[in-house]
């Protein structure tokens, strides 16, 4: 039997109350979208540190390469000097790949350029039941040699 307000009455018809189950739903539908939204936003942070990382390594392996004394040396240095500036940003030495390339033979030749890549695969965290995803982050700088060393 339905009242005047047009909703059944839960006392004439003898069918259950439903008015604690909009909460619940609310609580229910709010929790799952906010776990979404968690892991979206924490993954977004560990690709980003991993990046802002990525371009730091490669810049001071850049400088390091160019102003060592020898070839065989800048490449010990910018190995060095990338491994310091990702490990600030939470990634291993073995995640890490560096790739020089440069303008002239020997590398060290005044006035040309020298371009050092660095390159992780990182990891985002896995979360509840969604799976982590690997990422290949990437940044190149560009150095001139100087033309007068020492």
């Amino acid at each position: 039997m339905k009242t005047f307000s047009g909703k059944a009455d839960s006392k004439v018809c003898g069918c259950p109350s439903e008015a604690g189950n909009v909460l619940v739903e609310f609580i229910v539908v709010v929790v799952v979208f906010l776990m979404h939204l968690i892991y979206f936003a924490q993954s977004v942070a560990i690709v980003t540190s991993a990046n802002l990382a990525i371009q730091n390594a490669s810049q001071l392996a850049a400088r390091a390469f160019v102003v060592s004394a020898s070839d065989s040396v800048a490449r010990t240095h910018a190995r060095s000097a990338a491994t310091v500036a990702l490990s600030d940003g939470r990634i291993s030495k073995k995640e890490m790949r560096i790739t020089v390339k440069c303008e002239a033979s020997p590398c060290l030749t005044a006035n040309k350029e020298v371009s050092i890549l660095v390159s992780a695969q990182v990891t985002t965290t896995a979360f509840g039941f969604f799976p982590s995803h690997v990422v290949t982050v990437k940044s190149t700088h560009v150095e001139t040699v100087d033309e007068i060393r020492q």
